[in-house]
């Protein structure tokens, strides 16, 4: 979801062929497909890269952001966002007994989920893009109970016409089989032989070069995006015939 791989909007090269992995075989990728879907990660695109906003947050209240951050990208923080540790087995389990006995674990998880906001560059252009006829998916690996809070803030759930979210499928990026189920969303009658032909469908946006990778395995058309350069994005997406105009919808 967040990513510290780059500081500039990234297209990332297609490969001439896939190497084996899960679904996908090694020959040559198929040529691209119409596109007729646009797939967002949630945090660093559609909300701004929680931890980071709330590591100063942390910070002022004596907690230490290192620690903090370690534990929410460790592989327990994995398995609560693939849906197989549940919120009180994560943080009164798992985390507390990792923290400080003074550190407030429910202040910490309020700060982090506050730390999300919402990205309106982003918005617009979502809206510009279903008025264009595009569907709208969003793609993330996630926790139930932050999507239930920035629904909860924001109704941002109404924006999409496919949502997968790890803790449903119990996968999580980067992971191939993330990626699949995505196709298999969109795409119910793709099989493990025509994932590259659907997958070149899709354009997919990101903010994370190493969650994003596996995608060029499945022809999918990738970007990454870091907040305020929506331009970048825009000018990348008209070498698609994605954009043909400049967007100039204002929220």
């Amino acid at each position: 979801m967040n990513s510290e791989d780059t500081n500039n909007t990234t297209t990332l090269p297609s490969s001439s062929s896939s190497p084996s992995s899960p679904g996908v075989d090694s020959k040559p990728l198929t040529p691209p497909q119409k596109i007729d879907v646009i797939a967002l990660d949630l945090g660093g695109v559609i909300f701004s890269a929680g931890k980071e906003v709330a590591s100063q947050s942390w910070e002022r209240r004596g907690y230490d952001s290192k620690l903090i951050r370690q534990l929410l990208t460790s592989p327990e923080s994995m398995d609560l966002r693939k849906g197989l540790l549940t919120d009180d087995q994560f943080w009164n389990g798992f985390f507390k007994q990792r923290c400080p006995a003074n550190y407030d674990v429910d202040v910490i998880k309020k700060l982090w989920y506050e730390g999300y906001v919402m990205d309106h560059d982003i918005l617009a252009l979502l809206y510009s893009l279903r008025t264009n006829g595009y569907r709208i998916a969003a793609f993330s690996g996630n926790i139930e109970s932050r999507i239930d809070y920035l629904e909860d803030k924001y109704n941002f759930r109404r924006h999409f016409d496919y949502e997968v979210y790890s803790y449903d499928c119990h996968y999580t990026k980067p992971d191939t089989r993330f990626i699949e189920v995505l196709i298999k969303t969109i795409y119910p009658n793709a099989t493990p032989d025509t994932y590259q032909q659907y997958g070149s469908r899709i354009v997919y946006i990101d903010d994370n070069v190493k969650d994003a990778e596996p995608s060029k395995l499945y022809n999918i058309p990738t970007f990454i995006y870091h907040r305020g350069q929506i331009d970048q994005l825009k000018s990348q997406l008209s070498e698609l015939d994605v954009i043909k105009t400049k967007v100039n919808y204002k929220l």
